[in-house]
């Protein structure tokens, strides 16, 4: 009983840990993305003299290429989970009744 209760305890830090790495991934990503896309835009706008036109149009731009890699990278992390608490049930319903 204490040994299902241990084995439980790790799985939920081992999910804890994963959606932690989740979003701290894609807050990077996000990051990145937008980074990217004003240091683009600063640089267009410096060599076409037309400063903050290229920079906004390329933050604004690059919004929904974030949401859609966001939308992937979170599809995938929950089927992944989805995975592995049903790989846990399966092996907790193969287990012999401690009774």
């Amino acid at each position: 009983m204490n040994e299902n209760r241990d084995e439980n305890l790790a799985e939920n830090l081992k999910n804890v840990r994963r959606s932690l790495l989740i979003s701290l991934g894609s807050g990077c990503l996000t990051l990145l993305i937008a980074v990217v896309a004003i240091g683009v835009g600063v640089l267009l706008d410096l060599r076409m003299d037309s400063f903050p036109r290229f920079t906004l149009i390329l933050l604004i731009g690059s919004a929904p290429f974030t949401l859609i890699a966001l939308f992937f990278i979170v599809r995938k992390a929950i089927r992944k989970s989805a995975a592995a608490r049903e790989a846990i049930e399966g092996d907790e319903g193969a287990l012999p009744d401690p009774d």
